[in-house]
């Protein structure tokens, strides 16, 4: 059984990768894997299912809500959240295979608020 929140970060921008890798970093409690490729991410999932998945929406060869719908069939647990800098708030809200999302540019507290409550709500859903 792991400790850890497992938690996966899918975006094609490599210093987003890096920057939301040192953010979960901060978190002693939480386990962060970075992805450039939602296809890799997908696989990693059928493998090992993360608690939570943030996915950048705008990606080529597949989007976020493409990526998100994929993992609500294989891992229906896991929270997903929509990140992305070229979409109106509104649209976002209709992503219907993503549980939250987050608007680019964003800072290390609004992501670290974001994925805490997440992880809270989803384990109080679960008791």
């Amino acid at each position: 059984m792991r400790t850890k929140k497992l938690i996966y970060v899918v975006d094609d921008q490599e210093g987003i990768l890096n920057f939301m890798l040192a953010v979960l970093q901060t978190n002693p409690e939480w386990q962060g894997q970075t992805f450039s490729n939602p296809k890799d991410a997908l696989d990693a999932v059928k493998t090992a299912p993360p608690d939570l998945i943030l996915s950048d929406q705008c990606m080529p060869e597949m989007n976020g809500s493409e990526l998100l719908e994929l993992v609500r069939q294989v891992s229906p647990d896991a929270v997903r959240i929509i990140m992305s800098g070229d979409r109106d708030p509104a649209e976002l809200s209709q992503i219907r295979a993503a549980d939250h999302y987050i608007v680019k540019p964003f800072s290390a507290h609004q992501i670290k608020s974001l994925i805490s409550s997440s992880l809270l709500l989803c384990k109080t859903q679960s008791l």
